[in-house]
This record gives C-alpha cells, structure tokens and sequence, in this order.
C-alpha cells in the first residue's frame, strides 16, 4: 500500500505524525481504517485514524480541550472542582499573560515568562508533580527568571519569603537595599513592605514610612 508512509513527518494541528500503526476494521468493514501514530506536543502518544486527522477533526491528544474548557481536565474528575495543581498552573498564566491582573507588571509586565513546553497543562504537572502539601506554593528559584521546570519548585510560604527578601531590591531615599534589609532598618516586616507595594501600588517611600494601620510616616534617616 503506497498510502503507509504518506502522512509520516505531517503535523495536525498539534499533533506530529510519526509512524504508519496498521488497520483498523470494524465489524462491517471491509478495507478498514488506516491508523497512525502521533505525538502531541504536550508529550502525549496516541492512535488516530487517517480520517479524523485529514478532516480536522483531531488535533491534539484533548489537551487543547482541557486547557480551553474548564469541564474537560487532564487527570481532574470531569466537571469537578479544579486540583490545587491545576489551579496554580491557571494562576502562573494569569500573572504572565492576563494585562487586567492587578499583579501583570510583576510578571509578564516584567518580562517574567513562560517556557512553551508549560503551556501545557499535562507537561506541567509531569514535570512539577503532585504537591505533597495544598500549601505549597509555586516558587522561582530565580525570582528574574522565567517559569521554567529548572527554575521551579514547590515551596512553603516560608521557604518562598525567604527567597524574595534575598532577590527583592527596593530603590528609596537615594539608597537601594534588597527586602530584608529594609525591614531591619524600618522595623516593618516583610511582608507588609511587599504587600504595600504590589497589592497596594504604594511608592517605595510611603511603603517604608507608614506604619501599620496608621497615617503617620516613619523617620528614615
């Protein structure tokens, strides 16, 4: 059959023909179908008969559907609520890629990115895996550096304030120091100092000045 090989190399959608995979025949079929062997990007290998690949009607593994269609999740019960996981892979998304998000200019604003292999869900949770606690929290081990399956971790809240204060540099008063620094100084925490500056959109000044729940500026000399 001159056909076996004819749609080797060919790419559907986001799926890559890779090997011819033989015949299908149905009960009432004579010649049957023909069957290839495809690799989707996310990684996923699976068999889809000639027709539904020539026709348009398959054109990924169903990770394009999961990720578009919030009933249809890659290991998530179909119609129930979203994993932690998938829920924070949604999140990543959304402070890389949504410019409405209050957080956007921390993130993608900044030029913070998302590596293309992680657009996919599934290839995400592979790489990262099943948090071992609902609390962690996805953590840049590089904060100026992309989301990337090297530059990711799951972390403690903790553990993830530690790395911002050591990476985090505030500019004020002509002086630049990273965020811990300045918590010694002005006797405010952390914590406070970042939330004023990226929930509150407080200038650094005002966010190292004004102590908590009140009007009144700090002294910094």
């Amino acid at each position: 059959m001159t056909f076996k090989n004819d749609l080797v190399g060919k790419r559907f959608g986001r799926l890559l023909v890779t090997a011819f995979a033989g015949m299908l025949r149905g009960p009432t079929s004579i010649r049957g179908w023909s069957t290839w062997q495809c690799l989707c990007d996310c990684g996923t290998t699976l068999l889809v008969r000639r027709g539904s690949l020539t026709s348009g009607n398959t054109k990924s593994c169903g990770c394009f559907k999961a990720e578009h269609n919030p009933n249809l999740r890659h290991g998530e019960y179909r119609g129930g609520p979203a994993s932690p996981e998938l829920r924070t892979w949604k999140e990543m998304r959304g402070r890389c890629t949504n410019k409405n998000r209050k957080d956007f200019s921390y993130y993608g604003g900044r030029g913070i990115k998302i590596c293309s292999r992680w657009k996919s869900f599934v290839n995400f949770l592979a790489d990262m895996g099943r948090k071992k606690d609902p609390k962690l929290t996805l953590e840049r081990i590089n904060s100026n550096g992309y989301y990337t399956p090297t530059n990711c971790r799951w972390a403690t809240r903790k553990e993830q304030s530690r790395n911002l204060r050591s990476n985090f540099r505030i500019t004020a008063f002509g002086k630049t120091r990273n965020l811990s620094t300045w918590a010694e100084e002005t006797g405010l925490s952390a914590a406070c100092i970042s939330r004023r500056l990226k929930v509150m959109r407080m200038d650094a000044e005002s966010a190292l000045t004004l102590p908590p729940r009140s009007g009144k500026r700090r002294r910094i000399s």
